[in-house]
């Protein structure tokens, strides 16, 4: 049945058929029809091909594309390895690596270079306005615990008031990377094996 599939969609209109999903092809864009994405950029009015079902996110004003400024914590997936399930750890860690990218003119975000090294200076209300679902008390927490771990290295210096420095450990965060994608080959070849 599932190799008729792009067979039953071909003769439908815009590719789509009631209750069947329709497979992309790895190079083939997707469509947006106008109930789902306004033909001028509104908002749509609501009516959709189901009444019963809502509008597709694809074209929507959250999907997030390239150059759309939305702000956000947006992690890479090396991120989310290294801190595993921990909520605190990866927004705090996101945000972190976020501003040691690049900028699409090729400068880096961060603007401290310190000890050979470039540093990000942040309070933490500010890392926590930054990731938005986090309090101070919770940034500090993931900051602490990203610390311990050595993926996190800091400096503060009490006397001036200023805000903390943070880089990041390229080593630790490859050894912890590593161990993870280990693990989760590891964990592949044991369903496999069922």
């Amino acid at each position: 049945m599932a190799g008729c599939l792009p067979a039953l969609l071909a003769g439908t209109p815009n590719g789509s058929a009631t209750g069947a999903p329709r497979f992309l092809s790895p190079r083939e864009e997707p469509t947006f029809n106008s109930l789902t994405q306004g033909e001028d950029e509104d908002e749509s009015d609501g009516e959709y091909l189901d009444p019963g079902s809502p509008p597709d996110f694809v074209g929507s004003k959250y999907q997030r594309t390239a150059g759309d400024g939305q702000p956000g914590t947006f992690g890479p997936d090396w991120v989310a390895r290294v801190t595993g399930s921990n909520k605190a750890e990866y927004l705090v860690l996101a945000q972190i690596a976020y501003w040691f990218a690049a900028t699409k003119k090729g400068k880096l975000k961060v603007t401290v270079f310190w000890q050979d090294r470039w540093w990000l200076y942040k309070f933490y209300r500010q890392l926590a306005a930054d990731v938005r679902v986090l309090t101070p008390s919770e940034v500090r927490w993931g900051v602490r615990s990203l610390v311990k771990k050595g993926i996190l290295i800091t400096h503060y210096n009490p006397g001036r008031r200023k805000p903390k420095l943070y880089r990041i450990d390229p080593g630790v965060v490859g050894e912890l990377d590593e161990a993870a994608e280990r693990r989760i080959e590891a964990a592949g070849r044991k369903q496999e094996d069922w």
